[in-house]
């Protein structure tokens, strides 16, 4: 259910096949991102359309809390989609790649 920051960037170097979503506010998008599509987290429910399930989707948020409450909303919803939080969100990410 969570990827670690060290996951992510491994998958991002290798050009892993996946979709990143940062559920972020956009005006926290814009300030800093580490890639991916911005979709507010109270928007990404009339929003499932940009999401493909067929791959492997990671979400992000701050602090990694809310795009784990997400997943668990969404596998309610949406079954056999492989779905993960980046663990410690954008700032974990950023600490430990010093960027």
């Amino acid at each position: 259910m969570e990827i670690s920051a060290q996951t992510l960037n491994d998958y991002i170097l290798k050009g892993k096949n996946f979709q990143l979503i940062d559920i972020r506010e956009n005006y926290e998008f814009e300030a800093y991102n580490i890639g991916g599509i911005n979709i507010p987290m109270d928007e990404v429910m009339t929003n499932l359309h940009l999401l493909d399930f067929k791959k492997l989707i990671v979400f992000c948020c701050t602090e990694g809390l809310k795009s784990k409450a997400l997943i668990n909303i969404l596998k309610r919803k949406i079954e056999n989609a492989t779905m993960y939080s980046l663990k410690g969100g954008i700032m974990n990410y950023f600490e430990e790649f010093e960027i």
